[in-house]
Order: structure tokens, then C-alpha cells, then sequence
């Protein structure tokens, strides 16, 4: 296991590297997934497991990230790790989330919020609550992930930055919810706050293009639509090559801009490309048809 930890932690330190140092990154990761597959069973051969998942999923390749945390929450829960289980299930949430898999994430999220509740564990329990009430509102149910957000305003996060920025992430998705101009605005603030606490944390570039995402669909809420040109879209697609999942959600965000736009011949050969990609989960496609079809009506 030692060797194992050794390519963990190497992969780790790449990631924080500029760009060019993910292939290697990437490389060791594979590299002590192995190993740790070929381990006896053991609990921190289940930790570095579901670890190496996560990171996977950070270094913006997710399907392995997935397949390394579902074989870490089967072990656990053959085994009886149960300690285990909470971390695992709210990163399984996270990576759900962002994969579009909104109803797996949300099963996965109520898990490991009620494992951390039982286990009396504050730090999962915070973390499956930011998770699931993100889930929550990207599946429209707002009461529910509003009284979430009244649990955590009484959490002290402040010595916790990591879950400052998942508690950030939380917030901005409530403000896009709302779908209002103010909403927008409110988003965009916090897209600046969340990419200054990166900065202040030297979190990985993962979460620095989360919200640089999130900023650009915050500007659409907020009608900036004159602050986004052809070039800045090709210079964020450029930066998110690494991401594809954030890449597709941007993507996205090109489309409704190019209907917005009024470039409305665009749009059906850029929604028909997007749904053949492997990254459109069913909830994507449902919201590309539906903008096609609105765009088609009122053309």
C-alpha cells in the first residue's frame, strides 16, 4: 500500500501543476488504482480507493472516478466499514451531480446525509447536506434544499475550506434557480467570491472552471449577454478540454446563447451534435429538445 499512496500522492501534487503536468497526473493515478485493486482487503485500501476516485473525478475523468467509488461503497458495505461510508456517498453525490445524474445523486446524497447523522459525524454530515441540497435544486425541489440551507447558515465552516467552497457552490445554485436578472447578478458575485477562495486555498483547476461556468450561465440569467463573445467562448471550451463534463455543461450554455442570440439556424445542428455526445445524460437531453422545439415554434 505504501507504493499505492506514493502514485496517490504524486498524482495529487501534478494536479496542483499547471496544465501540461495532468498526463502525468492522470498516469499515476492509474498507476496506484491498480495497485490498490490488486491490495487485500483492508480499510485503507478502501480510504485510498475511494480517494483515488474522487481525484479521478477532479482531474476530470469521471467514468473511472465512478467506477473506483461504486466498488468502494460495495466494500464497505461488505466489510462494515460504515465510517466509511458517509465521505464515499457524498463524493459518489458530487460526481453524480456533475455528470447530470441527478436522480443517483440525489439517492446517494440522502445516504450519506442520514449514515453522518446516525454516525454523529459533523464534517460528512455538512458535506452530504451541501451535496444533497445542490442535487435537490437542480431537481426543482427548493423547499427541501431551502431547509438544508438553514441548517448549514448555523455551521461554522470557517476553518473548513474546502467545504466553504461547496457551501459556495450551494448558494450560487439557489441564485440560478431563482431565474430572475437579480439572481443572475447575485451568481456572478459569488462565482467571484468561490474563484477568490481557490485562489486563497490553491484549490485544484477544477473547481476554478466550476465557477467560471457558472459565472457565464449567471451573466445569461442577468441578461449580459453583449459581455460574451464568439472568442471568450472559445477561450473558456479551450481551458475546459480537461473537463469534459464541464465542457458539455458549457456547451450547453453556448446553446441557449446562440437561440438568445437570435442565431436560431445555429441551434438545431448544435443541439443534434450535443446529443450524440457521450456526456448528455437524459436531463440534458430533455432540456436540449425542449429549447429546440421553442426555438423552432417561434421561428
Amino acid at each position: 500500500m505504501a507504493s499505492a499512496h506514493a502514485d496517490f500522492n504524486g498524482g495529487y501534487l501534478c494536479l496542483r501543476l499547471p496544465r501540461g503536468w495532468q498526463v502525468q497526473s492522470l498516469r499515476l493515478l492509474s498507476r496506484a488504482a491498480e495497485k490498490v485493486l490488486r491490495a487485500e482487503d483492508s480499510f485503507p485500501r478502501l480510504e485510498l480507493m475511494r480517494d483515488c476516485g474522487h481525484l479521478f473525478h477532479l482531474a476530470g475523468r469521471s467514468e473511472k472516478g465512478l467506477e473506483l467509488l461504486v466498488l468502494a461503497t460495495e466494500e464497505a458495505e461488505r466489510l462494515g466499514h460504515l465510517t466509511a461510508l458517509p465521505l464515499t456517498y457524498g463524493m459518489k453525490t458530487s460526481l453524480l451531480k456533475s455528470m447530470g445524474r441527478f436522480e443517483a445523486a440525489e439517492e446517494a446524497g440522502w445516504k450519506g446525509y442520514h449514515l453522518a447523522q446516525a454516525l454523529e459525524n459533523q464534517r460528512d454530515l455538512v458535506l452530504n447536506a451541501c451535496n444533497l441540497a445542490q442535487t435537490l435544486v437542480l431537481r426543482g425541489k427548493l423547499d427541501e434544499a431551502t431547509a438544508f440551507m438553514k441548517f448549514l447558515k448555523g455551521e461554522q465552516l470557517s476553518t473548513l475550506p474546502y467545504l466553504q467552497l461547496v457551501q459556495t457552490r450551494l448558494d450560487i445554485e439557489m441564485q440560478l434557480a431563482q431565474k430572475t436578472i437579480e439572481g443572475g447578478q447575485r451568481a456572478v458575485e459569488l462565482c467571484d467570491k468561490g474563484l477568490q477562495l481557490c485562489r486563497e486555498t490553491d484549490e485544484l483547476r477544477y473547481h476554478r472552471n466550476y465557477f467560471r461556468v457558472r459565472r457565464v450561465q449567471g451573466l445569461l440569467h442577468a441578461n449580459e449577454h453583449l459581455s460574451l463573445d464568439k472568442e471568450l467562448w472559445t477561450a473558456l471550451e479551450r481551458r475546459l478540454r480537461s473537463f469534459p463534463y464541464l465542457r458539455f455543461d458549457l456547451k450547453l450554455l453556448k446553446l441557449r446563447w446562440t437561440a438568445e442570440m437570435g442565431d436560431t439556424a445555429s441551434v438545431s445542428v448544435a443541439a443534434e451534435k450535443l446529443l450524440q455526445r457521450d456526456e448528455c445524460s437524459d436531463f440534458h437531453r430533455q432540456k436540449i429538445l425542449s429549447l429546440v422545439e421553442t426555438v423552432t415554434a417561434s421561428s
